[in-house]
Formats: C-alpha cells, structure tokens, sequence
C-alpha cells in the first residue's frame, strides 16, 4: 500500500508509523511525508510507544506488558531526538489524553505484571501532565492497573487477562466499581478508540461469547472482537489466511486500527492497517520481527 493511497483512504494530510523492531530492540519511525525509516531509541529497550495528539513526540517503556519487571517510561522529541525520563519507580504502557481543560497527560501503570488479576489489583493507574517538553508531577488515578482510558477521562478498560471495565459515577468524579465482561474469559491487547464511541477492541482465545457472536470456531487471536461501551460485542473481524492478529490498538483517529501478523510458525513480519468499516487488512511495513505499532494520522 503506498503512502498516496493510504493517504486517501485515512482522509488524511500525513501520517506516522511508529513500531518495534524486535531483533534490534529498536523504536522505527517511518515519516509519511518523506516515506523514508529512522530508527528512534539506540541502547534502550522499547515497547509500547505511543505517539502524541500533535505528532511531534512519541512516549515508551522499557519493559513490555505481563512481564511482571519495573520499566522506565521516556519521551522522545520526533524532531530534536531528545529524550525525556520520567523520574519514578516505575511506569508502564504510556498513553496521551487531552483533557477538556487543554493539559495534554500520558497515563501509564505502575507495573508491568498485568496478566494476574488477584495482583493487577494491587497495582495503579497514574496520570501525569506532559507541557513544554517537561512532566508535571504524577497523580495516581485510582488502584488497579488500567491501560486504555476514554478521552472524557470517565471511562477505563485493561486486558489484566480478563477484559475489565470501570466508569465514573454520574455527575461525579469519582470512579465506580470494577466489571468484568466477555464472561471472564481472558482477554489481551485491549485497546479504546480515540473518539467518543467508548468501543473496546480486544484479541481472546475463542471465548465463549466471541465464539457464539462469530458462529463458529476461530483461532485464538483470529478475530479483533469489539465491544460497545455496555459489554456488548458489535464486530469480530477476521485475520487473513493463514495468520491471527497481534499488538492491535486503534488509530489516533478515524475507522483504523493497526496490527501485526502472526503466522502459524509465531513470527511477525507484517504490519498492517485494519479498515475497521470495511474490515480490509492492508500491508503498511513487512520485516523480521515487528512488534507494538502506532500509527497517527494528521
């Protein structure tokens, strides 16, 4: 797929593609407007990059999801190649929000064990503010470890092996209890879409409700199952043949998702862009081992 048409198909000006290259251990950035790659992070182990609202820094951790290790989160300017450290015990899975009074944060979890759920309750989700190429102070936003929150800040979801879900309470600011969807069945790479839809996409392991909703079998992973914002499942889009999905988060905008490509032997070469409205899985990048895309779209 080359840039012009994905250009048109996104309805977009320009675009950032941003990836891990695993057997580098790399960040790689591939800038739209010139089509050429750089590689981001030389000497740091990178996982989990996300690129800001207005494309021009991209956060990561050093250490990657269910890993159960102390990660270190940065922020790289795109365009000075400086690096910022965020200076706490530890923090994982950055996330940029804009909040309704204009502060841009990134929220993150301060472990990375997340695939337990009688220790993910143990751990936090914490917010900070990101202004000026600086951290503000960190506030943590509620116990658990919550790895997607809504852009009005009232909704959250984690894949903390099962898909769990918690809101705010009405004309409150306060969060309400946890609930646990999808039959409890466990979940992975649980990603909300950046409008105000509140969907929730997430990959299973042929749970009983993805299952009942597809109407047959499928390969663990063969489906990206999205859920609307009461739990219901509204869409199964099917892997290509011949591979299942991995690593997949929505877009910055628009009806997009990106995603690898597993193949039966476990290896990912393909990234991918995923029509979420036409359910077409386009080719964006083919490699060695490619890991945790992030694309944004201008």
């Amino acid at each position: 797929m080359n840039f012009d048409d994905l250009m048109e198909r996104t309805e977009s000006e320009d675009g950032k593609l941003v990836f891990r290259d695993d057997s580098s251990q790399n960040l790689v950035l591939l800038d739209f407007s010139t089509g050429e790659f750089s590689f981001l992070t030389d000497g740091i182990n990178a996982y989990h990059p996300e690129i800001s609202p207005d494309g021009k820094f991209v956060a990561f951790s050093s250490d990657f999801e269910s890993s159960g290790k102390r990660s270190k989160l940065f922020v790289l300017n795109l365009e000075s190649k400086r690096l910022i450290q965020l200076d706490v015990e530890s923090a994982a899975i950055p996330r940029w929000l804009v909040l309704e009074n204009g502060d841009t944060v990134i929220t993150y979890v301060d472990n990375t064990g997340l695939n337990q759920y009688s220790k993910w309750k143990d751990y936090a989700t914490w917010k900070v503010t990101f202004e000026n190429g600086k951290f503000g102070t960190p506030k943590k936003i509620m116990k658990g470890a919550y790895t997607s929150i809504s852009g009005d800040f009232r909704y959250a979801a984690t894949g903390s092996a099962r898909l769990i879900t918690r809101k705010k309470k009405v004309d409150s600011d306060s969060w309400g209890k946890d609930t646990t969807w999808f039959n409890g069945d466990q979940v992975c790479n649980v990603s909300m879409a950046k409008d105000d839809s509140k969907r929730i996409s997430f990959l299973d392991l042929t749970g009983a409700e993805g299952v009942q909703f597809v109407g047959s079998k499928y390969y663990g992973h063969g489906r990206i199952l999205v859920a609307d914002s009461l739990g219901k499942i509204i869409q199964a889009v099917p892997s290509p043949k011949g591979y299942v999905f991995d690593h997949t988060e929505w877009a910055s905008h628009g009806e997009f998702e990106v995603a690898t490509l597993e193949n039966y032997d476990d290896v990912h070469k393909n990234i991918v862009l995923v029509d979420m409205k036409t359910e077409e899985v386009l080719d964006l990048v083919i490699g060695e081992e490619l890991y945790h895309p992030c694309l944004w779209l201008k």
